[in-house]
């Protein structure tokens, strides 16, 4: 996102997109003021079993268990792999994870879910289906406001959406 947005108007989690959107939060590469976050499907949390989970839907050969979780943000934090400064906020979450304690990780993920259900800007929408005929469904859709915009109308926010989509290179 452009770094004078200051707000997103609407958020689609689809597939591992709660995940990712969570991950795109904690390195603030995101606004924290979302309009409204939709989840389409279960919810995947930042650890091994739920993201498993989802692996055995989406693509069964990337299931993982805790002991390869845990190596594996072993081998990516703390081996010296996040030198660069836009990396360093993914340490303490390799860490958490290297230390067996993902279950943390899945609080913090939930405490943003409650916050969004407890302003009434969380709602759930249908899970995906044949008709959405996307091999990106794992993707987290945002779309931005422009700064200091009021709440766009349901046209307005259909028509950035289609504009989103038809710039996308979709194959």
């Amino acid at each position: 996102l452009p770094a004078r947005v200051s707000r997103v108007s609407e958020v689609h989690c689809v597939g591992g997109g709660t995940l990712l959107l969570w991950l795109l939060l904690r390195a603030k590469r995101l606004p924290s003021r979302i309009g409204r976050v939709v989840i389409h499907g279960p919810i995947v949390l930042p650890t091994a079993e739920s993201c498993s989970q989802w692996a055995r839907e989406a693509a069964p050969q990337y299931i993982a268990s805790d002991y390869e979780w845990r190596r594996q943000a072993l081998c990516l934090g703390l081996a010296g792999a996040l030198r660069p400064p836009e990396q360093e906020w993914l340490a303490p979450v390799l860490r958490t994870i290297a230390s067996g304690q993902s279950g943390e990780l899945a609080l913090d993920m939930l405490r943003y879910r409650d916050r969004w259900e407890a302003a009434g800007r969380l709602t759930y929408g249908a899970p995906p289906s044949e008709e959405w005929d996307c091999e990106e469904a794992e993707w987290c859709f945002v779309w931005p406001e422009p700064p200091d915009q009021p709440e766009p109308a349901t046209a307005a926010v259909l028509r950035r959406q289609e504009q989103l989509l038809s710039s996308l290179d979709v194959a």
